[in-house]
């Protein structure tokens, strides 16, 4: 895409305001040079998709929340954004990856399924975290819904998405470490 700065406005408010055209010509525009620096930083086809698609959303969110007055060369502004997102993946990843081997180390049996759940604990949002510190600790309903200050159905609705999201990140975290076996 050159960069012309009636081109880039334009774009910028067709997708500020959810057109698909707009959403076409990212793709069309940035997806190659996504997809080529993705495989070349240890990534695969789904993760340059994955990582598209982050990048769109938070051009979106930043667009509906501002003009987009700033970003005066687009080109550049979503390559430094998708390199910036791809590298804080990695991290993450390396992270995840040591945490994940430290453990391996130390825990058997119980202990394991006790680690995986702490591991899979830190990765909750802080909502989340609170709602199944309560819970943990014994707290009625009635009680989560008044330290929540919501009602004992959100509560109880809470409760229960918290922990299947729990439950979901242990199973990611049982699958890909059986897959390192």
């Amino acid at each position: 895409m050159k960069d012309n700065p009636k081109n880039t406005k334009a774009l910028l408010e067709a997708l500020r305001v959810g057109k698909r055209e707009a959403i076409q010509k990212l793709y069309e525009d940035f997806f190659p040079g996504l997809l080529i620096f993705v495989r070349n930083n240890q990534g695969n086809d789904e993760d340059a998709k994955d990582l598209f698609q982050e990048c769109l959303f938070f051009l979106y969110r930043h667009l509906r929340k501002s003009d987009g007055k700033e970003i005066e060369n687009l080109p550049a502004y979503f390559r430094a954004m998708y390199r910036n997102r791809w590298y804080h993946h990695l991290n993450r990843k390396v992270k995840e990856d040591e945490l994940l081997r430290d453990y391996e180390i130390v825990v058997s049996g119980e202990d394991y399924y006790y680690y995986l759940y702490l591991i899979a604990f830190e990765k909750l949002g802080d909502d989340c975290k609170q709602v199944l510190k309560y819970y943990i600790e014994g707290k009625n309903t009635q009680e989560l819904a008044r330290l929540l200050d919501t009602s004992v159905d959100y509560a109880k609705r809470k409760k229960y998405l918290c922990k299947e999201n729990l439950k979901k990140i242990v199973s990611g975290l049982l699958q890909k470490d059986l897959n390192n076996e």
